[in-house]
């Protein structure tokens, strides 16, 4: 019920931020389908002046560290999967477009449920310390709803968002 509960109020909140996590989800895929760091196949989607992107050794790569990237591409193999099977193809979405509404509602989903998943192990780690439900759960509640997981973490893949 606490991953349900926080999975849905952060989902449905309306504010996404998708600043510097702009290029994750599609560095996501290349892991996927490439099975590389580099986002040489978005190329044409991605602008010259992008200061999240830079270009290596003729590779262009994320200016941001790749954990949380790395970290997601569990989340969007299942997506992707999920998408396809509603007749929706998130590669070539991603190749022709660059990130927006749709690219940001997935974004958002995987950072919403990697902070429910966080909300039932502060649970689990409060009724260790504490014996008692009720304030577990309401410790539970102030870590969902009045820190940054609320304002910062599930709103986007940011660098920060697995730890």
């Amino acid at each position: 019920m606490i991953f349900l509960g926080v999975f849905y109020f952060h989902f449905q909140a309306p504010v996404i931020t998708s600043f510097d996590s702009r290029w994750s989800i599609h560095l996501s895929y290349s892991i996927i389908k490439e099975h590389n760091l580099d986002l040489n196949e978005y190329q044409r989607v991605i602008a010259g002046t992008d200061y999240r992107v830079e270009e290596v050794s003729d590779r262009i790569v994320s200016f941001f560290p790749n954990g949380t990237s790395i970290l997601a591409t569990s989340f969007v193999y299942v997506i992707d999967k999920a998408l396809i099977g509603a007749g929706f193809d998130l590669y070539e979405y991603l190749q022709i477009n660059p990130p927006d509404t749709v690219v940001w509602q997935i974004e958002h989903a995987i950072a919403s449920v990697v902070v429910a998943i966080s909300a039932v192990f502060v649970y689990l780690l409060c009724l260790q310390l504490t014996e008692k439900k009720i304030l577990a759960l309401i410790l539970v509640f102030i870590y969902a709803f009045s820190t940054p997981i609320w304002s910062v973490a599930s709103r986007g893949l940011w660098s920060h968002t697995f730890t």
